[in-house]
């Protein structure tokens, strides 16, 4: 809850430490947190599994219909070794679709969901879930052969467009 006169800036920098400033009759509290701690949110963590390389997939509920869980637009990331940032609701649905996340993370592409959570998972809200699952893009390879002048021009431009290039 926010109280009128209270401004919040979480800055994620990695950064640690909380600064207070008071302008006038409001107060700005500024607070960092280190990328990787527990409320760490989905798009912090997909930024980072992009930086590093490491295979996720980012699962969002884009439909639902009767009684869930969540609401649509409700994400969570999943790395390839099964852990997770977020949620969409837990229980059954949330295993499940852990289970597929993972699959997709490890193999690429994308895959779309439709359960209806009572008779496709025996949960009891008893509504149904679209969801749509995607793995995150890291750096595509790019192989050029032959090292002459022509790679040499061409590598450091596809580098700066985030490529992974190898000259052989």
């Amino acid at each position: 809850r926010r109280r009128p006169g209270i401004a919040l800036v979480l800055l994620c920098d990695g950064g640690e430490g909380e600064e207070t400033q008071h302008a006038g009759d409001s107060t700005v509290i500024r607070g960092t947190r280190r990328l990787g701690s527990p409320s760490m949110s989905v798009f912090e963590a997909a930024a980072l599994a992009i930086r590093t390389g490491r295979r996720a997939a980012l699962a969002t509920i884009v439909g639902v219909g009767g009684s869930t869980p969540r609401t649509s637009g409700a994400r969570m990331l999943v790395h390839a070794d099964g852990s997770s940032v977020g949620t969409i609701g837990g229980g059954a649905l949330e295993h499940h679709v852990t289970a597929v996340a993972v699959e997709v993370a490890r193999v690429g592409g994308c895959r779309r969901l439709d359960l209806h959570l009572a008779r496709d998972l025996g949960m009891c809200c008893g509504g149904r879930v679209e969801v749509f699952v995607e793995a995150l893009q890291t750096r595509v390879p790019m192989v050029i052969y032959g090292a002459g002048h022509v790679a040499q021009a061409v590598a450091p431009l596809l580098l700066a467009l985030d490529f992974d290039v190898t000259v052989v």
